[in-house]
């Protein structure tokens, strides 16, 4: 016997909404994935980034029984460049392998900051000039914060004592 009355969708039908689907969905994440993702990404970095120097100068303290001389009082960008204050010199290579620097906003360079060439060199290089993104502090109770202002969630700190 044939029935003739039967509802339902046939498997090519089916097919034929999955992969419409798929595809809207594969369209939604190249749209929506890059911004949110990214930025998290940049944000652990930055996080990676200050801890590691965070590391370096806490074994630096332990070691020598002092923080680096002539820490800022107030929040000072970790750079070579006037204005800055030159951690490298301080705790390359002793204590960490090289400076972390900002993903977006971090660079070592030769030239100058006009006419920057990206340099591969470790900051302590002769001729490279860097700038971390990051900041340095030496609080009021003796303890040192290292922060990345340029976070996404708001600016990261760690502080080390």
């Amino acid at each position: 016997m044939k029935r003739t009355d039967e509802r339902g969708f046939t498997a090519l039908e089916l097919v034929a909404v999955i992969v419409a689907c798929v595809i809207l969905l594969a369209v939604a994440m190249v749209f929506v994935r890059p911004k949110s993702f990214d930025q998290a990404n940049d944000d652990a970095n930055r996080r990676l980034g200050i801890a590691a120097l965070a590391q370096g100068v806490k074994q630096y303290h332990d070691e020598i029984g002092a923080w680096p001389e002539g820490l800022p009082g107030t929040a000072t960008e970790i750079s070579n460049n006037e204005g800055g204050y030159d951690l490298c010199r301080r705790i390359v290579p002793g204590y960490v392998r090289d400076m972390a620097f900002d993903p977006q906003f971090g660079a070592a360079y030769t030239g100058d900051a006009e006419n920057p060439i990206p340099s591969a060199g470790a900051c302590d290089a002769d001729g490279v000039l860097y700038s971390t993104g990051f900041q340095i502090r030496k609080n009021q109770d003796d303890s040192v914060t290292l922060i990345a202002p340029a976070a996404v969630t708001g600016a990261l700190e760690i502080t080390i004592r």
